[in-house]
């Protein structure tokens, strides 16, 4: 039985990747012919199906993070059943609960080194916490309002997440004045204490 030949056609890239190709290659005990032709035949695959490599890569940097940052992934549905159970059960245990998960957040951001550690819990809010509602924040001088709305939040969903809002904010130095929580939508306005 004769084994089919595979030509080889030869292609120029950036000395500094080829070396650090070969790095790793030699890591994961492969030539480097097979290497790269496993990574060529990813991206095919890739753009075969729709998707860019790039994207992909960002998509599994934005799961490491949520990870690192103390978030996990599961059915949306299991999340509102579990609300609905844990309010309905006892309402005060259950938003104290999210409060006190604001307020553990936002200090994990706040002792980091992030220069705005409001937004990046935001934006990681917005990222990693599917089915919670976008989070708006405005700042101005020493206050702030906080909005956020979804119409598939329950009224219970909505006063918890507005507890878990809170919590944030009180971390973060801010004495809420003005709020505003009702079916689906989140207002809320504070100051630096």
């Amino acid at each position: 039985m004769t084994s089919k030949k595979v030509r080889r056609k030869t292609f120029a890239a950036r000395e500094d990747l080829i070396d650090r190709l070969s790095g790793l290659a030699k890591e994961k005990d492969l030539t480097l012919y097979g290497y790269v032709n496993d990574l060529f035949e990813l991206a095919i695959r890739a753009e075969d199906d729709g998707v860019k490599l790039s994207d992909l890569v960002e998509e599994r940097e934005l799961i490491r993070r949520a990870k690192n940052a103390g978030f996990v992934s599961f059915p949306e549905r299991l999340l509102h059943d579990l609300i609905e159970m844990a309010y309905h059960y006892n309402e005060e245990e259950a938003i104290r609960c999210w409060y006190e998960t604001g307020a553990w957040l936002a200090k994990r951001y706040a002792s980091s080194d992030l220069a705005d550690p409001i937004l990046a819990l935001k934006n990681d809010l917005d990222q990693f916490a599917w089915g919670f509602p976008k989070v708006d924040i405005n700042i101005s001088g020493n206050g702030l309002s906080v909005n956020a709305s979804s119409s598939r939040m329950s009224q219970n969903h909505t006063i918890m997440h507005g507890a878990l809002l809170e919590g944030s904010l009180h971390v973060f130095g801010f004495e809420i004045v003005e709020k505003d929580i009702a079916l689906g939508n989140i207002y809320l306005r504070a100051i630096k204490g």
